[in-house]
């Protein structure tokens, strides 16, 4: 056997063995460390902005509105239009946590609040307790309803 083709060989089989390795570390805590118990991980910036704000309206006895969305389905585009719409309206009494589902960073938040289906408005009154959820687009004045009576009641 020439000496290239070792050399080829026993690249490859190297090349194999890392690749085994990082496979079982990724395994091991890669997914870990995403579904963890612990919500808050530095790396993972726009959970970690999602969870804070949960926790901080919390704190203050504030109500939330979490959405649960993508930006490829026509549902979750138009229910991310009307929380840009409502928002700047209504967040000195509610806040707004908007929630990419195709961010891994925030498979803990979609595991906590059991999301199965997009678009999903959660509701939280001002003690951080589920008070309305629904799956799918909802009408504007509804939506403006329950957001209005949520304010008045914390």
């Amino acid at each position: 056997m020439s000496k290239t083709v070792r050399w080829a060989i026993l690249g490859l089989v190297f090349f194999a063995v890392a690749s085994i390795l990082a496979y079982k570390e990724y395994q091991t805590t890669g997914s870990d460390r995403l579904l963890s118990s612990t919500p808050f991980q530095s790396e993972k910036t726009e959970f970690v902005n999602a969870s804070i704000v949960i926790e901080n309206a919390k704190k203050a006895k504030k109500p939330a509105w979490i959405l649960f969305h993508s930006q490829t389905c026509q549902s979750c585009v138009e229910m991310e239009q009307l929380f840009r719409k409502i928002e700047p309206e209504l967040n000195q009494k509610i806040a707004f946590v908007d929630v990419d589902v195709n961010d891994p960073a925030n498979k803990y938040l979609l595991r906590n609040f059991e999301v199965r289906m997009i678009p999903t408005t959660v509701l939280l009154d001002g003690h951080g307790e589920k008070h309305w959820v629904r799956v799918g687009a909802i009408a504007e004045a509804e939506l403006r309803n329950r957001l209005e009576r949520l304010a008045g009641a914390s």
